[in-house]
């Protein structure tokens, strides 16, 4: 990806280029504020700083990323402790970025977990799964979904994929950043036909720019 500022209003692009650049950033649904920020190509009073003004609000967040995140539930149970986690992203065109999370200590969930969100400073959002979902026992300790199920006497044959959790936050300067996270209630395939209703669960994190 170039590093210098992209301006459409230059010759090179095309009537169609011009029409799907407008697209992509209706897609991400940016406000009227941020649309009269960038330039109309086809009018003549666009300049080039407006462009550049645009785009250098527009900060990378390509690399690796140490934070914690908290259960909300562990005010009611001190046995779940807060958990540490390695996040190393590599980000795209307009602000999508994947990636991949790691937890590390109890009760962090065990494996690479996958990672796919969008980024426009100063808000970030991005899902994150897990590859085998877990179940947080009340001393804290987490054992697979498929372990407890059948401490609880149901058939369970296979492990179960990690429901999404969604996360949400905002930069407060290039290296820090901090927000919520959810995992919403509703089903959760137990891939057999079957179904498990799990409730909502929720917390905050923070993360600083490793290095």
């Amino acid at each position: 990806m170039r590093n210098t500022p992209i301006d459409i209003s230059d010759p090179i692009f095309s009537a169609q280029q011009k029409i799907a650049f407008r697209s992509v950033f209706r897609g991400f649904g940016l406000d009227r504020s941020t649309a009269r920020r960038f330039p109309n190509p086809d009018d003549h009073k666009a300049t080039r700083p407006h462009v550049r003004l645009y785009m250098n609000a527009l900060k990378r967040v390509s690399g690796t990323w140490r934070g914690i995140y908290t259960y909300d539930g562990a005010k009611a149970n001190p046995a779940i402790e807060p958990v540490s986690f390695t996040l190393t992203v590599s980000q795209g065109w307009f602000g999508r970025f994947t990636g991949t999370v790691v937890d590390a200590g109890r009760p962090g969930i065990p494996g690479t977990g996958a990672v796919l969100g969008f980024f426009s400073f100063p808000r970030i959002e991005f899902t994150k799964r897990m590859p085998v979902a877990y179940w947080i026992k009340p001393d804290g300790k987490a054992i697979p979904l498929r372990e407890f199920l059948i401490e609880q006497g149901e058939t369970c044959t296979r492990d179960v994929p990690g429901p999404p959790i969604f996360y949400e936050g905002e930069f407060s300067d290039e290296q820090h950043a901090s927000g919520t996270w959810i995992i919403r209630a509703g089903p959760l395939s137990l891939m057999d036909g079957r179904a498990l209703q799990i409730g909502e669960f929720t917390g905050d994190w923070t993360m600083e720019k490793a290095g």
